[in-house]
């Protein structure tokens, strides 16, 4: 073959993968159509990875445990999880590689995308001070004018005056659900995120200890629980006047 014909060839082959991209459509998952923040479980067997869009269809990946979503900023709690879990994409599965990716956050500090802003704050993830540099990282994500604070898994009583000043009043609080031998109480999380008055929290679980048990745990103190199907979808209105109403977000995405 000439090097003219390769030279056509090679064009016809970038066009044929130019139009198959544009062509083939995003996982549903990641669209957006309601005019609201939409908030999502993407799976049934360990309830910590959650997926928030914004009005606009800024997606925003927290805790991956599995999959290739393409969201536009992933985010991740704690170290040990960008080792074990994160996969990014089949091909990046080191820490090294995925902690190098621009849209992957793993450390405290402000981030964001688009219309999202995110803000990583120090924390720990076993009872004790906050470690320097911090183990676990509390992430608040400030989309459509909401106030999202995530922090399953965190071990603490109370939260330190200077996560205090970065969190400020939430509207949503993602919480542990779960009881276990890492120092997880379900009430000592729900206790925490009262700290921060907000109008609803979502219990999630790794689903490794008893849920309902959790969950009872959250009602004694208080909260009422309600089961909603996924997705959540929010603005301020949807989110109502009450105080930290319970709202446990059954997964429908497998």
């Amino acid at each position: 073959m000439n090097l003219s014909a390769m030279t056509v060839l090679l064009v016809a082959v970038a066009s044929v993968r130019a139009f198959a991209a544009e062509t083939n459509p995003p996982d549903p998952i990641l669209q957006n159509t309601s005019g609201k923040t939409v908030l999502r479980k993407v799976s049934q067997s360990n309830d910590l990875t959650i997926l928030v869009v914004s009005r606009a269809g800024t997606s925003v990946l927290l805790d991956p445990r599995s999959g290739d979503l393409a969201a536009d900023l992933i985010a991740v709690t704690h170290e040990h999880q960008v080792e074990e879990h994160v996969v990014v994409k089949p091909k990046w599965r080191s820490y090294e590689v995925v902690k190098g990716l621009s849209h992957v956050v793993t450390a405290p500090g402000p981030a964001g995308a688009k219309d999202v802003r995110l803000t990583g704050i120090a924390a720990s993830h076993y009872p004790g001070p906050v470690k320097v540099p911090p183990d676990y990282v509390i992430y608040l994500l400030e989309v459509d004018g909401l106030r999202l604070a995530y922090f399953p898994c965190l071990v603490q009583e109370h939260f330190t005056p200077e996560q205090r000043a970065l969190l400020g009043t939430v509207d949503v609080a993602l919480i542990s659900a779960e009881d276990d031998r890492d120092g997880r109480r379900a009430a000592m999380s729900y206790r925490l995120a009262l700290e921060l008055e907000p109008r609803v929290v979502i219990p999630l679980t790794h689903h490794d200890g008893d849920l309902e048990g959790a969950l009872a745990a959250i009602e004694e103190l208080g909260g009422e629980v309600e089961r909603r199907p996924d997705p959540l979808v929010l603005d301020q209105a949807a989110l109502g006047s009450a105080h930290a109403r319970v709202v446990d977000l059954l997964a429908t995405h497998p």
